[in-house]
């Protein structure tokens, strides 16, 4: 697994946000940091083991688990974008 590649992640992200203070351009800016490398790194290994040891009936349900939690990731981290983009047209002196 690339738990150590996920904490690493965590803790550059958590350095970068302090530095950059996105969550006051961006809502979501720290939400789409600690989701996305959760999913990246841990989430989609584990899931391809569950599909590889499940039957049918729980790789139906583990399928539609990450499918929902990948929309979740999906939706945050467009959210920031688009906030960071309305940020830097419309609120930059």
């Amino acid at each position: 697994m690339n738990v150590l590649n996920y904490e690493k992640f965590r803790k550059t992200f958590y350095y970068f946000n302090t530095g950059f203070k996105g969550d006051q351009l961006a809502a979501n800016f720290s939400n789409c940091g600690e989701t996305y490398p959760y999913w990246f790194y841990l989430q989609k290994e584990i899931f391809m083991i569950k599909l590889r040891y499940g039957n049918g009936e729980e790789n139906t349900l583990n399928t539609t688990l990450f499918m929902q939690n990948t929309a979740d990731m999906l939706s945050i981290c467009t959210d920031v974008v688009e906030n960071l983009k309305y940020f830097s047209l419309y609120k930059m002196d």
